[in-house]
């Protein structure tokens, strides 16, 4: 990694310490930015080229890693993603790959059908999520780091993919052991496709990373269920809530994806999970995208003792520090250039601790 971040080793020890609650120099934070003098990367391939075809995928990331600049806690990462919730393609979904966009197709099953959904290791889907980490990591060996891209949790949303929004809705009222049944053996199966996941990549990386692109010590994972937007804090609590922890309990480190402001109303509940570590916030867009607006709702997840990350851009790193605080904070700024990026890691040494 010396030839892409000659600052990693800082990098690591100053994530081990944040990891670990010790004070560090100055606030974490990824600045990753196009290097000056070098102009964009235009991707080349299909869409369905780009994220299923190894050579094609590292093809790009190769020329988008040659023209990046990785400061302060920013790492060279690849990140693989065949497909949003990729677990429902795991269990049978199809995947469409049309125009810049995938989706996904529904079993076409019903409610009444739950013993017919299964993982089968020859999924196609799932051989190639493993190749692409695979061949990832063989490409890598200590010069990047692979990530995971949303491969496996997220039941409530997979449930969704598979059988229909309202149909997974009304399940959740109206069949609730149902739905937990399926629940339960679905988490065997994310166990397992996570323990997978981490032995293709660990032989060749320190640590991990996930889609959020904070580096951990061990293994980390970022987990959602974006579908509470939906759910009444009472069937959240009684369906789901037990789900995020056990995957906690899988990794060593994690966060959880707060999307959007209908999910706060759920916070109070994940922050009572013990093996949480934090929360990372993503505004609809219909609400102001600075996090300083939401002050007092991170003031909860900080004295709960949990972490926090937000993506912002670059005016909002000092409001944000000022509002929320510089302990325990993650930001990934977005930045035009090295140039600009350069100039926050400077303003994030003037801010200090």
């Amino acid at each position: 990694m010396d030839g892409l971040k000659p600052d990693w080793r800082e990098a690591k020890e100053r994530m081990v310490d944040w990891w670990a609650g010790k004070r560090v120099d100055r606030v974490v934070a990824s600045l990753v930015a196009r290097r000056n003098g070098c102009g964009p990367h235009r991707p080349r391939g299909t869409l369905l080229e780009r994220r299923t075809d190894s050579a094609t995928g590292l093809a790009n990331f190769e020329d988008w890693l040659g023209r990046t600049y990785f400061g302060a806690e920013g790492f060279p990462t690849y990140q693989p993603k065949i497909g949003p919730v990729q677990m429902a393609a795991f269990l049978g979904a199809e995947l469409v790959f049309r125009d810049e966009t995938v989706w996904q197709s529904s079993l076409g099953l019903t409610w009444d059908d739950t013993h017919r959904i299964t993982f089968d290791r020859n999924n196609k889907w799932w051989v190639k999520w493993c190749e692409l980490r695979r061949t990832g990591s063989e490409r890598a060996r200590g010069r990047f780091l692979v990530a995971d891209g949303e491969g496996e949790g997220a039941i409530a949303d997979v449930m969704v993919n598979l059988f229909g929004h309202e149909e997974t809705l009304v399940a959740m009222v109206q069949r609730p052991d149902t739905v937990r049944e399926l629940r339960d053996r679905m988490l065997v199966w994310v166990k397992e496709m996570m323990d997978e996941s981490c032995r293709i990549v660990a032989p060749y990386q320190e640590g991990d990373i996930d889609w959020i692109h904070i580096w951990a010590p061990g293994t980390m994972k970022v987990f959602q269920c974006d579908a509470c937007v939906m759910l009444s804090p009472q069937v959240f609590n009684d369906l789901f809530l037990d789900e995020i922890r056990q995957e906690c309990s899988y990794v060593d480190y994690s966060f959880y994806h707060l999307d959007g402001t209908g999910e706060i109303r759920h916070l109070d509940a994940l922050l009572a999970i013990e093996e949480l570590d934090g929360i990372q916030w993503t505004p609809e867009p219909t609400v102001p995208s600075n996090p300083a607006h939401f002050a007092d709702v991170w003031k909860r997840v900080q004295d709960a003792g949990k972490k926090l990350m937000f993506f912002i851009r670059p005016e909002q790193v000092r409001p944000v520090l000022e509002s929320v605080g510089r302990d325990a904070v993650f930001l990934s700024v977005s930045c035009g250039d090295e140039a600009e990026a350069r100039e926050v890691l400077r303003e994030l040494e003037r801010i200090g601790t």
